[in-house]
């Protein structure tokens, strides 16, 4: 019968191996997870820039609306479509401002 005995170097030798597969995997992983990480940032600042394109584009058109509205170009039709008339020189009433001493 023969008895198999291991030295304690061969023991230490499967150690540090075992400790080297262990470490690549785990570097492999990790490199996985960080990969996908990048890529859901990256994805997600794409998402975030086609938005932000979207919001310009619609800030423009709101912009446009807005000065086409207030150009001024139909005031005189629409003055006189309620039968009003345009005043070329306006006379304002003024009041004097008279403060109370209650008011402090």
């Amino acid at each position: 019968m023969t008895v198999i005995e291991f030295r304690s170097r061969d023991i230490k030798i499967n150690y540090f191996i075992t400790g080297l597969i262990v470490s690549v995997v785990g570097c492999a992983l990790w490199n996985i997870f960080l990969y996908n990480s990048v890529t859901t940032v990256r994805h997600n600042i794409d998402t975030a820039a086609n938005t932000l394109e979207q919001a310009q584009v619609q800030n423009a058109e709101l912009k446009n609306s807005l000065y086409s509205i207030t150009d001024g170009t139909g005031q005189e039709a629409f003055l006189q479509s309620r039968g009003l008339v345009l005043d070329k020189s306006p006379q304002y009433s003024k009041t004097p401002l008279v403060v109370s001493r209650d008011a402090f």
